[in-house]
């Protein structure tokens, strides 16, 4: 950017034609603003004295807190966009370097002639002032002038790292543009305070050293290593190896740089529009080096005035075309902020599989047997390892004889009487009848004959013994068949049922002891904890998870996104995904919920949105870096840029007031 103001300061001072024809798009005239503010803000040019300890303690807190200030940083890159960032810069830092120059050359009575813009590359707008510096300006003024842009970035980078640190305990969003401020004054000063890329740091060691134009000396003196000069030129060309080195190292340096924005710019294009990145990069290669061309073409004609045409002729139409160019781009840049722009939210996004479950033991003990190594897809139900389960064994086999003897305890009890015994019982009862039926006819008969004193008293005493004991006989045989069917208790068969289903109840939990030492695959799902050999014979812990298992045929992707954020998301909202590993593939899904509460992070306030994504080719895998945008509200152009400006003043400059 500075090589541009470099080449045309070159021509500043030579006449008033050359100022309006190289890249400069002038606004007003800005010396008597310059000169009342060199007025009114004279007492700032001892702002250098405290600049080295402001420095000094902005540098200490920088490297103290440099992990919070990266977190800051990727709130930056959430929060503006490309062009949020360009105007920042433009309204910022580039507004407040060019207004200190302005100063300092008006504090050295340098004439300010037009306070305009120019265009860094032909795309970035920068304000730019135009002065005239001639020969009599001394050295001091020189050097004053080539140091004020890189003392106004060092001062704004310490201003806003202080600030930083003052304002971020208060968790408001202010930060974050301080945060911004620090790191675009810091990565323009490493451009700027850099010799090896031109610019004001080249030309201040020009002046330093008294060596004019040390950079384009150097240049020729390593291309004259490979190429053998005019004599005339060999002679007055200083091959210095000095030089040399210098100009090496220069190019190496904007050989550095336009690599690294390159492979940023190739990485941001493949991401956001990964078909268009090859046309677009060549068409602003080509646009960049069309650009260039035409400003060596228009330096090279105002260094040989002579082979220009007469530009009186020309300055009727060229300033119609002109006047009529910067109408038609005023008028197009107002149709542009009010085209409708689909608000696009990012944030940091998590892949989580769509079910995950870490397998614990339920009892501590030696892992016996694993079944798998890791990594493997199981169906639910395998048993992928087994506990010791020697005591568990012996339980059940202990608890299955027990049963096995009660039931044959029961079949005994529930088998007695025997039939045979039941029959012998009631066929000695009828015997037993039998000879107290016969007993009683002969002692009716005897009774009969010995009241006709037939029988003798001995002979009628023996018949009524006979029937006396034949009847107790009888109730003898009674009782005894009684007895034998009576001889099982119902309540003692109550008793042994009841002492059987005890046992079958131990058995069913000593079972489920025994299959709960076999670990079993909780659903379909693969094993994602690797080398479970090695778990082999190793005692587990009741807490201490053997594996974990994920089911990734569908996946939970959850996005972080600012609060701010927050009002331009619903659910439904659509949301595209993008992998780097197939850069080609876009997966489109929509916000299935969104969280309820925050998360309250270092650097600020997040919250979450969910969606699920079917994942049955395993492409998406937790932990895996993805890119993902989320559609929010449909809005006029103007309003998006502006946002963050309306927000600040809605919520931030609010919460000022009294």
């Amino acid at each position: 950017m500075a090589a541009l103001t470099v080449k045309s300061a070159i021509l500043e001072g030579s006449s008033s034609k050359r100022k309006k024809l190289i890249n400069h798009w002038s606004l007003f005239y800005p010396q008597p603003a310059l000169d009342e503010l060199l007025r009114m803000f004279k007492f700032l040019r001892y702002a250098m004295v405290p600049l080295p300890f402001l420095f000094a303690i902005a540098l200490t807190g920088f490297l103290a807190n440099f992990h919070l200030f990266k977190k800051d940083l990727l709130q930056v890159s959430l929060t503006f966009n490309f062009i949020q960032h360009t105007i920042y810069i433009l309204f910022t830092i580039n507004l407040i370097s060019a207004i200190v120059r302005g100063c300092v050359a008006r504090h050295f009575n340098i004439p300010t002639t037009s306070f305009g813009l120019m265009l860094a590359f032909g795309i970035i707008p920068e304000f730019d002032i135009r002065m005239e510096i001639t020969e009599i300006v001394d050295k001091k003024a020189k050097l004053w002038l080539l140091s004020a842009a890189i003392l106004t970035r060092i001062f704004l980078a310490s201003l806003g790292i202080i600030l930083w640190l003052v304002t971020r305990p208060r968790g408001t969003r202010l930060p974050i543009l301080f945060a911004a401020l620090a790191w675009y004054s810091i990565f323009g000063l490493i451009i700027m305070a850099n010799p090896f890329l031109g610019g004001d740091s080249a030309r201040l060691l020009s002046s330093i050293l008294n060596f004019p134009n040390i950079l384009g000396k150097a240049y020729r003196s390593l291309r004259y290593l490979f190429w053998v000069p005019p004599a005339v030129i060999a002679k007055y060309n200083r091959n210095n190896l000095v030089l040399r080195f210098y100009a090496f190292s220069s190019l190496l340096c904007i050989v550095f740089l336009v690599g690294f924005i390159g492979h940023h710019l190739v990485h941001w294009l493949s991401l956001n529009y990964p078909r268009l990145e090859g046309i677009v990069i060549f068409v602003l290669a080509s646009y960049i080096f069309l650009w260039f061309r035409f400003i060596r073409k228009k330096v090279a004609e105002l260094k040989n005035p002579l082979k220009v045409e007469p530009i009186e002729s020309k300055k009727p139409a060229k300033r119609i075309l002109l006047a009529w160019t910067r109408y038609m781009m005023v008028m197009a840049i107002i149709c542009l902020m009010f085209l409708p722009y689909q608000y696009v939210v990012k944030g940091d996004v998590e892949i989580l599989p769509g079910f995950c479950q870490e397998l614990y033991p339920e009892e501590k003990g030696i892992i016996d047997k694993i079944y798998f190594g890791g990594g493997e897809w199981v169906k639910e139900g395998a048993i992928i390892a087994e506990m010791d389960n020697y005591q568990q064994q012996k339980d059940v086999e202990t608890t299955r004889i027990a049963i096995d003897k009660k039931r044959e305890e029961i079949n005994v009890l529930l088998t007695t009487p025997l039939s045979e015994e039941v029959d012998v019982s009631k066929q000695q009862l009828l015997a037993s009848t039998l000879k107290l039926h016969y007993s009683r006819k002969d002692y009716q008969r005897t009774e009969a004959l010995y009241q006709m004193d037939i029988f003798s008293l001995a002979t009628y005493l023996n018949a009524e013994k006979k029937m006396e004991l034949n009847t107790r006989a009888v109730t003898e045989k009674q009782a005894s068949m009684l007895l034998l069917q009576k001889k099982v208790n119902h309540h003692e068969i109550e008793s042994k049922k009841y002492q059987l289903a005890l046992l079958e109840r131990e058995l069913r939990y000593y079972q489920e002891r025994l299959e709960r030492t076999r670990l079993r695959m909780p659903i379909d799902g693969r094993i994602v904890t690797m080398n479970l050999k090695n778990l082999e014979k190793k005692y587990l812990d009741e807490a201490q998870p053997l594996l974990e298992i994920q089911d990734t045929r569908r996946v939970q992707i959850q996005i972080s996104i600012p609060e701010s954020d927050a009002d331009h998301v619903r659910v439904g909202n659509h949301v595209v995904f993008k992998t780097p590993n197939n850069e080609a593939t876009t997966i489109t899904t929509e916000v299935a919920s969104i969280f309820p509460v925050t998360e309250s992070t270092d650097n600020a306030t997040m919250l979450k949105i969910v969606c699920m994504v079917p994942n049955a080719d395993g492409m998406l895998e937790t932990g895996m870096t993805i890119y993902a945008k989320v559609q929010g509200q449909r809005m006029f152009l103007i309003e998006y840029l502006i946002r963050t400006l309306v927000r600040f003043f809605q919520i931030e400059f609010w919460a000022w007031l009294p």
